[in-house]
């Protein structure tokens, strides 16, 4: 990993450890730790710290997409810490009949390590070592081709790698015999090994011969292999060869070329020609086959098994993707690459699948690229071995309508984390992301949030590993190791945070993680690459100077629970003509506050001393953006730290309660009525049927109690009883059929305890489908706080049938609420004295829409998913 100071040259620069100055000594077949050391961010694959820190919290706070996402992933058998463990079906061989047992059990691997981190539950992280133990065994690798070998393997070293850097329970002579299993007999820049031989001699080399994603499941796990091992020659081995560039001179030659092929093509049709190779010229070295970026996906974003069908066509690019977020995390912009080279693939990709099934206004019609347009290009590519003449729908030269691949990859797990990079982090206009942000909303719309895909083929779960935090496009640390690179952890409430520690952005911050007015470090300390004024503190550490009116810092925090905090702030003073403002989540928490100057505050630049910016503040819950900003007087002020301390949290909101989840029934014959979404159903509820749910409040308060309903027979009547006592009746008119859901609220009164809740049916002919208990915040705020803070809830969401928005009195006139293609479904008026709004949405199809608050002064935007 390259030194952060010089970050200015890191787009040119490909060696990672080029600004280091380590010792570089050469052991051949050294096994285990690998010849040539560097210094990575650990966890640093698809994952670093804070990003599974941004999963564990957003779960934990019950938010979405991540809660729901997570769910899903749970629910997934090979997620399980009883999940029974394949391993090498062949003692110590790994053969073309390995494949299978490995991607499964690699993907369980993965899956048990993200649960570990998220849950805190060490029972996943042990099931994840049983598997590594298990494929530990492997020294001899044989009759696989580099697909087979690389691609489960990837998958592997990504649950290795978080629990390496996460879990003290994975022995040191447990990791270092799977560290063996991967480059037996050892790893060498110079010799390649006789005799047997495992994972890392199968795949470094790629696979010249084939198509391009057979060789990049070869380099996605070279790469990968690399940060796991800390051995900086394999890393850069892959990063090197994507972006077309020479072997390193501490490694071994890249495979030389060109190929030598039959002048006949063995196979032809409209699509492409298939040409035999023979062998392979050796007069250029280095020559750089189908994996090179600039070779699989060409100028117009056409990718190279564009001709070959759509499946692999996209299967590479996402291969290419991942290696990209890989690189990332270890301070490098290979997403970038040739003007940003993997989004013009995806682009491509998409247009061609999303408007053969759909229509949009700037496409009514599928989409044709063709070689008379300019848009595709007939073309051999490196391999010698395959010509393109004409995109292809279909598979292969199978050219029947069973084997159309057009429209069919909509839905793969790979949106979330291209979105993460190309939106959400580096802010590209909408219509440059345009296609992917289609294939994004159509993903939703056909299988609901991102799921596994092909086992270890994409990324999965993207909406719990890869949704990003609006506002936040860098990454939060607690400052640098002594290689002088980030130390990547979330800053979790309550805490003081060194102001010197903003979010780190890989790239030049400016504009995205601060705003700083001059082109220097001006204090010259510290982040000394970076714009942000920094001096050294006397008595240790480091404080802002040189604050000028107008720039502002970000930070991404975890908020634990909703609840009231306090701000303050340690400061010197010149005068008492600076100010500072707080904004949690995209809103101003905190108006400008005067800096106070003169005894008993800050007398002067040398005189350290606390200020309460902000009293019982109310803040939500969740990891979300925060922002100094900073006004008044240039240089009025220096900034040493700010704390957010806890005043008081709220009740704790209660959870969503699956209807068969009851402690005891009676009468009622439980049963799926369909898919209807939000969990599975209870049915056929006659009169006098009861059912009885047992639920823990930590603090007392008022709840709203929202049930899922659906009726057979035209209705009917409930009455809830907590802990004995009636909460009243509520009828139940539902005429739309059994497979239509319906939301229905009744408010209760709980104390701190354990309750039950018991569902009496007072007339049949209904079922239901889950319980869910909502704080009622109306009931917890005084009207003058719930108007001064702006609170806004709008809930379930996901919705199915009716929504519920609360609200402050008179700050909105209207709302209105439209799909992702801007086409306004519904409008109403919001009357000046209306604190509760509810909304039918019975009759909207399930998808992605925005709900829009307008007032005179505030207009507020919240996603929304309608089941």
């Amino acid at each position: 990993m390259k030194n952060k100071k010089n970050k200015k040259n890191k787009e040119e620069a490909y060696l990672i450890g080029v600004k280091k100055s380590i010792s570089l000594m050469l052991f051949l077949f050294v096994v285990t730790t690998g010849s040539i050391h560097a210094q990575f961010v650990h966890p640093g694959l698809a994952h670093k710290e804070s990003d599974l820190d941004r999963m564990k919290y957003m779960v934990e706070a019950g938010l979405e997409p991540w809660k729901s996402s997570f769910e899903a992933m749970q629910s997934n058998s090979d997620a399980s810490y009883d999940y029974n463990i394949n391993g090498p079906q062949e003692g110590t061989s790994y053969t073309k009949t390995s494949l299978g047992a490995m991607q499964k059990d690699a993907q369980a691997a993965y899956y048990n390590a993200l649960s570990w981190y998220i849950t805190g539950d060490t029972r996943y992280a042990d099931k994840a070592i049983e598997v590594f133990s298990a494929w530990s065994t492997i020294r001899n690798v044989s009759g696989v081709i580099p697909l087979n070998s690389g691609k489960p393997l990837w998958r592997m070293l990504e649950a290795a790698e978080i629990i390496k850097s996460t879990y003290s329970g994975w022995s040191q002579s447990d990791i270092n015999a799977f560290k063996e299993m991967l480059v037996y007999p050892g790893w060498s820049g110079t010799t390649v090994p006789s005799g047997q031989t495992s994972f890392y001699w199968s795949i470094y080399n790629g696979d010249p011969a084939r198509h391009g994603n057979q060789g990049l499941f070869a380099f996605r796990s070279v790469m990968a292999m690399g940060v796991f091992m800390d051995n900086e020659v394999i890393y850069n081995r892959a990063l090197l060869y994507l972006q077309g560039e020479k072997h390193a001179s501490n490694d071994l030659p890249y495979p030389s070329g060109p190929p030598i092929t039959v002048a006949s093509p063995s196979t032809s049709n409209e699509f492409y020609d298939e040409f035999s190779i023979t062998s392979f010229d050796d007069s250029i070295e280095d020559y750089g086959y189908n994996e090179l970026i600039e070779n699989y996906i060409w100028e117009t974003g056409q990718g190279q098994e564009a001709s070959r069908d759509q499946a692999h066509s996209v299967g590479g690019i996402s291969i290419i993707s991942t290696m990209c977020e890989m690189a990332w995390n270890q301070g490098f912009d290979l997403y970038s690459f040739l003007d940003n080279r993997v989004l013009k693939g995806l682009e491509y990709t998409y247009r061609y699948n999303l408007s053969y099934e759909y229509t949009y206004p700037d496409q009514t019609t599928p989409w044709e690229p063709t070689v008379a347009s300019g848009e595709f290009i007939e073309r051999t590519d490196r391999s010698g071995r395959w010509k393109s003449l004409k995109i292809n729908p279909y598979t292969g030269g199978n050219l029947t309508e069973a084997d159309l691949t057009r429209g069919k990859q909509n839905d793969i797990p790979l949106p979330q984390m291209i979105l993460g990079h190309y939106k959400n982090r580096i802010n590209l206009d909408d219509d440059e992301v345009k296609w992917v942000s289609r294939g994004d909303d159509v993903a939703f719309q056909l299988r609901g949030y991102e799921g596994a895909g092909t086992y270890t083929d994409h990324p999965s779960y993207g909406h719990l590993a890869y949704h990003r935090i609006d506002g936040s496009p860098g990454d939060p640390i607690n400052g640098f190791d002594s290689n002088n690179l980030p130390e990547y952890s979330m800053n979790v409430l309550p805490i003081t945070i060194e102001a010197e520690n903003f979010d780190y952005f890989v790239l030049n911050g400016q504009d995205r993680t601060y705003n700083d007015l001059t082109n220097s470090n001006d204090g010259d300390q510290y982040r000394i690459d970076e714009n942000v004024d920094i001096e050294s503190l006397t008595g240790g550490g480091y404080n802002l100077t040189s604050i000028e009116n107008g720039e502002w810092l970000t930070y991404t925090v975890s908020v634990p629970s909703n609840g009231t905090y306090d701000i303050d702030i340690n400061y010197a003073a010149a005068n008492g003509n600076g100010a500072i403002k707080f904004s949690f989540n995209g809103a101003d928490t905190t108006s400008d506050v005067a800096i106070p100057f003169g005894a008993p505050n800050s007398t002067g630049l040398t005189d350290w001393q606390d200020f309460k910016v902000a009293n019982a503040v109310r803040l939500s819950k969740g990891v979300q953006s925060l922002k100094i900003l900073f006004n008044g007087t240039d240089d009025a002020f220096k900034l040493n730290n700010f704390t957010v301390s806890l005043v008081e949290a709220d009740p704790e909101e209660a959870v969503l309660i699956q209807a068969e989840d009851y402690s005891a029934m009676s009468g009622i014959q439980t049963q799926e009525t369909g898919d209807v979404g939000g969990g599975d159903n209870v049915g056929y509820i006659d009169a006098n049927d009861w059912m009885e749910y047992d639920v823990d409040i930590v603090n007392s308060g008022t709840f709203i109690l929202n049930y899922r309903v659906a009726s057979k027979n035209g209705g009917g009547s409930v009455e809830f009883l907590v802990d004995g006592v009636s909460q009243g009746t509520t009828n139940i008119n539902i005429a739309d059929g059994w497979q239509t859901y319906t939301t229905l609220s009744t408010t209760v009164s709980l104390s701190s305890g354990s309750h039950t809740i018991r569902l009496n049916a007072l007339s049949g002919g209904w079922n239901i489908n889950w319980l869910e208990l909502v704080l009622d915040e109306v009931e917890l705020l005084s009207q003058e706080e719930f108007d001064k803070n702006n609170v806004i809830r709008i809930y379930p969401n996901p919705v199915s049938n009716h929504l519920t928005v609360l609200m402050p009195i008179s700050k909105f006139s209207e709302y209105t609420i439209f799909d992702i293609s801007g086409r306004v479904n519904k409008q109403g008026v919001i009357a000046s004295n209306m604190q509760k709004l509810n909304i039918d949405l019975s009759n909207f199809s399930k998808g992605v829409y925005l709900i829009s608050l307008k007032g005179n002064q505030l207009t507020k935007t919240f996603k929304l998913i309608k089941n």
